[in-house]
Parts: structure tokens; sequence; C-alpha cells
């Protein structure tokens, strides 16, 4: 039902369905059934609409008044919060063998800092399998098959005939 009621606020704030289609991007028999369907439910007209007129009626004014702030604010943190997990920083902690980090995976990690200067990438080297969650790290690479089952692999690279996963 939010999205009949937020369709509902940006066909008022766009002044008609065919505004509002227009800009959800949506098309405008959508808009119209779905407005239709919202009617019914709530049991009241809220538009009056013609092809040259548009007008709130008074159950329309309440409605509109009741949830335009509400589905502004939502459209509002969605947004940024769409944002938030497009862009990529925080800590990163990764679990990885000493003796292929420190040579052969070097220029990798030397990048990585590079192209992400806003992830604090969190080392921990060691060639031991250390539990990745008493670890609390994001990400282990492990060479060769892994016994924990309950975990995500993927293989990455074959060198010298060894598998690198993690």
């Amino acid at each position: 039902m939010y999205d009949d009621i937020a369709l509902f606020i940006h066909i008022v704030q766009a002044r008609g369905l065919a505004g509002a289609a227009l800009q959800l991007n949506i098309p405008p028999p959508t808009v119209t059934r779905r407005l239709k369907k919202l009617e019914e439910q709530l049991g009241c007209q809220l538009i009056h609409r013609s092809a040259r007129q548009f007008r709130l009626t008074a159950e329309g004014e309440v409605y509109y008044d009741t949830f335009a702030d509400l589905v502004n604010d939502f459209d509002i943190k969605s947004k940024d919060l769409s944002q938030e997990m497009q862009s990529l920083h925080g800590p990163l902690t990764v679990l990885a063998p000493t003796n292929i980090s420190i040579g052969y995976l070097q220029p990798m990690w030397s990048e990585f800092i590079a192209l992400y200067p806003d992830i604090q990438l969190n080392l921990k080297l060691n060639n031991e399998n250390k539990d990745i969650i008493s670890e609390q790290a994001d990400i282990a690479l492990r060479i060769g098959p892994q016994k924990d089952s309950r975990l995500y692999q993927t293989g990455l690279v074959v060198s010298h005939h060894e598998n690198i996963e993690c």
C-alpha cells in the first residue's frame, strides 16, 4: 500500500497523473489504475480529475497533508541509503597468508589502497588458517580447498598448481 500512497503524493506534487507518470517513468495507465485501486481501498475519491482540470477532494487534501512529509522523508532517506551503499568506505579486515602477501600479492594490496582511499584495509597476515569468524574478518584469502563448507569460496587464480581461494 505504501507504493500507492507514495504514487498519490507524487501525483499531487506533479499536479497531474501524466506528470507523475513522466517523473516516475511508469506508463500513464498504470498510474491511473493504481490511483483507482487506492481510492477503492480507502472508499473515497482523492482527486477530481478531467482532461483539463486537477483538483484534490477534501479527503485528498487530508490524505496528502497526512502522508506528504512521510513519503518525502522516506524518498530522501532511500536515496541517501542507496548512495551510501554504492560508495566504498570503512574498514575491511582481510586474513591472508604471509608467504604470498609480502611478495606475490604486494602489488595488488598497493593498488587496492590507491584505488579505494576511503577503505581502511586491515591485513592480518599469517600462514595459519585462522578462523574468519573469531578473527572478525570480512574476507580471507586461502591457498587450496577449505574444510569449512559454511563459507562461500571461489577460486581466484591458479599459480604453480595451487588454487588460491577466498
